[in-house]
């Protein structure tokens, strides 16, 4: 028995069945639905149960957030001098002041707020999975089954309990990719539209999005299949979105520290923070005694989350003299200083660069060790096994994915920028988390092949 209803675009049907000969099929629509409540509500309980609100982890953000409330400027203080700032960009800082508007600043509810806020994120990823792994040339077996992995996946939940912009930064790298694919299939301009904002306002978040999204206004001008027209026009519209997103914030930069800066001013310190004598790929620093003894016994989630058990950072390791250096100087002017300190420590140790990219990577790919988060039972379980389940699979799947005709460029091109960039800069246990719904979706297709669904649009029926 077949059935057809009207679609909800040309890529994600409303009402397709997985097996359109089974007589109790449910609609696609409606899995979607529910993979995305499933994943709202495991998110929220994550907050609860982890009373994630008493440690928030909001980072700069909070600083900011602190003084925009008391109408005082996008200010941060540190090393001595409290000044205008742009060690984080405005779309998260600007979010949390408003919570503390609303609810009262250093409120539980305008942490929870956020958190919540975060979990409706995660949601949404869940659909944009589905509707990028479609975008992709994917079966809807192999998409549906991608967005319920990202719905329950631990890592991905755990996300959403922290005051970060990971949800974020996650859902906009998502639709960038499923809003590029949208575009150049349908030819229309409102997806490219949606593309050039998105994808703009996830660079002006995150600026390792950036160098994809310059380079993407050079790739839309040889895509094949568009006319010059389109092209021409894809690309004046992204510019226009660059324009648009970034243009005020850059000029602020400017007129606010004297340079050229299209995001953040922490390109140097990060390069520092992760090649220095004492680096570790990340910005932590050598895991002191106290704490190796204090992982030897299972910690509880609160103990595990408090700032103050995992307090130290490469900056406690500078000398006294870089300190003096350092000391008193504007934002940009400490630029020069961790750039001269980065650059050295490279020219003299070019063997041990080489050897810390291998460590961001490694990290990157799979986990860092260095965290304290990291250890421990629970660790073992939610973080350790899901990281590591991808980092065995994700090559299987990707394989699979050729092989059954699946449109990479786009997808490949995002996370090979934002990887090398790590490789080569710094590296952080949350910087993979906004390409692990890619890495999902690969998966998927293991799955799928394993219980004999399709894997590619090729493979359903006409009626898919």
């Amino acid at each position: 028995m077949t059935t057809s209803t009207p679609s909800l675009s040309p890529t994600i049907e409303r009402d397709l069945t997985l097996d359109r000969d089974t007589p109790c099929s449910i609609p696609v629509g409606r899995w979607i639905l529910c993979i995305c409540l499933l994943a709202f509500v495991l998110r929220v309980c994550a907050i609860l149960f982890l009373q994630a609100w008493h440690n928030p982890g909001a980072m700069e953000h909070l600083s900011i957030a602190k003084y925009l409330v008391a109408d005082k400027g996008f200010k941060f203080h540190d090393w001595g001098l409290t000044q205008y700032t742009s060690v984080q960009s405005p779309p998260f800082p600007f979010l949390l002041a408003a919570f503390f508007y609303v609810f009262g600043e250093e409120s539980d509810g305008a942490y929870i707020g956020v958190m919540v806020l975060n979990a409706l994120l995660g949601a949404g990823t869940c659909y944009l999975t589905y509707a990028m792994a479609r975008a992709l040339r994917g079966s809807a077996a192999v998409g549906l089954i991608a967005a319920a992995l990202v719905a329950v996946w631990p890592t991905q939940i755990y996300a959403a309990t922290f005051v970060q912009a990971i949800s974020f930064i996650t859902f906009c790298s998502l639709a960038v990719v499923f809003l590029f694919y949208r575009s150049v299939d349908t030819k229309k301009l409102l997806p490219w539209i949606g593309y050039g904002l998105l994808g703009c306002l996830g660079a002006l978040t995150e600026p390792v999005l950036l160098p994809f999204m310059a380079l993407s206004g050079l790739l839309i001008l040889f895509w094949p299949g568009l006319c010059w027209k389109i092209r021409t026009r894809n690309a004046a519209v992204l510019f226009m979105c660059a324009v648009i997103v970034l243009g005020p914030w850059t000029v602020r930069n400017y007129q606010v520290h004297g340079k050229f800066m299209p995001v953040k001013s922490t390109f140097w310190v990060n390069m520092w923070k992760a090649n220095n004598p004492n680096a570790t790929g990340t910005d932590r620093a050598p895991m002191p005694d106290s704490v190796k003894a204090a992982l030897t016994t299972d910690l509880t989630d609160e103990q595990l989350r408090d700032p103050d058990f995992d307090r130290l950072r490469q900056y406690d390791l500078l000398t006294a003299d870089q300190k003096a250096e350092l000391w008193g100087k504007p934002e940009v002017e400490r630029e020069v200083v961790f750039g001269k300190f980065a650059k050295t420590f490279i020219h003299e140790h070019p063997d041990r660069y080489v050897q810390l990219c291998g460590i961001r990577l490694w990290k990157t790919l799979w986990g860092d060790a260095d965290n304290p988060k990291a250890h421990g039972t629970k660790q073992l379980l939610f973080y350790w096994t899901p990281r590591t389940i991808l980092l065995a699979l994700t090559p299987i799947g990707l394989f699979l994915a050729w092989r059954r005709g699946w449109r990479m460029a786009i997808p490949v091109l995002v996370a090979g920028s934002a990887l090398l960039t790590y490789t080569l800069t710094i590296a952080a246990a949350r910087f993979a988390l906004p390409y692990e719904p890619w890495q999902l979706a690969l998966i998927a297709v293991l799955i799928a092949a394993v219980l004999r669904l399709p894997t590619s649009r090729a493979q359903e029926s006409p009626a898919l």
